[in-house]
């Protein structure tokens, strides 16, 4: 009778330590849940904030580092960026110290390393959370100073990982936590250029997202096609274009070059006035500064003149060779086509606005406002605005005359006080 109460008792012990053990994980995920609606604004924040925790784990792992360097030099989208949504399925190399290590996928790289001890589709579930609320994450490795990526040696150079919020301003920012391979912890700041190499987990300024096919995108196709959303690189529609005229029916000895040549203008070549000017729009952690500019002009039919805008996004490469030296800027070609200038419609001025883009939470109204005059001595205030982000950063603004010239080797140069940058014509159409 004794062993009966025994086995009962065991098993009274058995069922009670099994309901403990599911209420232990029931209490465990709402502890995660809790923690994240009281440490963190958004869940955006929070799973980015817990992919953070496991690469800051994964940086002394010599595969994690050479994954970083090997995907970084791709340049996807122009800088030494990797977007964790397309990483997933690329293969993390096989550590030349390891020499029995096979390559696996990201994805299951990752959730091997993953801190959660529970089951493996929990640990998918993870994945699949920061692919959903945090889409635009990205894994950097800024270059620095020359070589600071390309030479990097990943198996016995130095780095540093950091993190940056997901409202992350470098006008209000001014220093950020960063680790070691050790776990050793540093205080970087955003205004001076760290003298190793530093990968940086943060969010794309470079990607647009839709969850609606392509109907967001002006009916542009994707780059990528992902569980929750679809990708794009960030681009604008460009004006349509209007008849050509000859040139030959435009030459004449007083006509100024847009009336020789008629063909778009072309914004041509850019270059920051000083480092200082460029530290001012872009500090190190985001890498290459990405330019919007917004062309502001009128057209006029009959008597109605008509606001106009025109955006154009300027690709990240060629405008720094070297982040610390101020010979080291670069003058960067860009040779976009903008305009094809007809002065009795769109006037004898269009305004040029530049704003460094950094894709922040909130979207504000910037305006910008100028006086255009046509061939009839008419004059309009031509008010335009644009959405930006209140994270973006403005880079001054210049008015483009019809009668500048525009024919030299590299066009008429404008300062705008960060930058100065020229427009040419293209070749006369014969």
């Amino acid at each position: 009778m004794k062993k009966v109460y025994l086995c009962i008792f065991s098993l009274l012990c058995v069922f009670i330590s099994s309901c403990s053990d599911e209420n232990d994980l029931i209490d465990q995920k709402s502890i995660i849940t809790q923690n994240a609606n009281n440490a963190f604004q958004s869940k955006s924040e929070y799973y980015s904030h817990e992919f953070f925790q496991i690469a800051r784990e994964c940086i002394n792992d010599v595969s994690f580092r050479e994954f970083i360097k090997k995907e970084s030099l791709l340049e996807f989208d122009g800088d030494y960026d990797i977007l964790f949504a397309t990483a997933l399925n690329k293969e993390v190399p096989s550590s030349s110290l390891l020499k029995s290590s096979s390559n696996v996928l990201f994805k299951d790289y990752f959730l091997s390393k993953t801190t959660l001890k529970t089951r493996s589709s929990e640990n998918s579930s993870l994945i699949d959370s920061i692919l959903y609320y945090c889409p635009k994450l990205q894994i950097s490795l800024p270059e620095l100073f020359d070589g600071s990526t390309s030479q990097w040696d990943p198996i016995n150079g130095q780095v540093l990982i950091c993190e940056l919020p997901t409202d992350y301003d470098d006008q209000k920012i001014q220093t950020i936590k960063a680790w070691d391979i050790k776990g050793n912890e540093y205080t970087l700041s955003t205004g001076e250029i760290p003298n190793i190499p530093v990968i940086v987990i943060g969010k794309s300024e470079r990607i647009e997202i839709s969850n609606d096919g392509v109907q967001n995108f002006n009916s542009k196709l994707p780059f990528y096609k992902g569980q929750y959303y679809n990708y794009r690189f960030a681009d604008f529609e460009s004006v349509t274009p209007e008849t050509v005229k000859s040139a030959a029916t435009l030459r004449s000895i007083a006509a100024c070059d847009r009336e020789t040549y008629s063909g778009y203008d072309i914004l041509y070549k850019g270059k920051f006035v000083s480092i200082d000017a460029y530290r001012q729009v872009e500090g190190w952690p985001q890498g290459r500064p990405e330019f919007h500019v917004t062309i502001s002009y009128s057209e006029k039919v009959g008597t109605t003149v008509t606001p106009k805008t025109l955006k154009k996004i300027i690709s990240r490469d060629g405008w720094v060779n070297n982040y610390v030296l101020f010979s080291k800027l670069a003058t960067k070609t860009m040779n976009i086509p903008t305009i094809n200038w007809n002065k009795d419609v769109h006037g004898l001025y269009m305004s040029y606005n530049w704003i460094e883009f950094d894709d922040g939470p909130d979207q504000v109204v910037s305006n910008d406002t100028y006086t255009n005059k046509y061939t009839d001595g008419s004059t309009y205030t031509i008010s335009t605005s644009t959405t930006k982000t209140n994270d973006d950063d403005e880079a001054g603004s210049a008015i483009i005359g019809f009668v500048d010239p525009t024919s030299d080797a590299v066009g008429r140069f404008y300062n705008t006080g960060i930058l100065t940058f020229s427009i040419i014509q293209t070749a006369a159409i014969q």
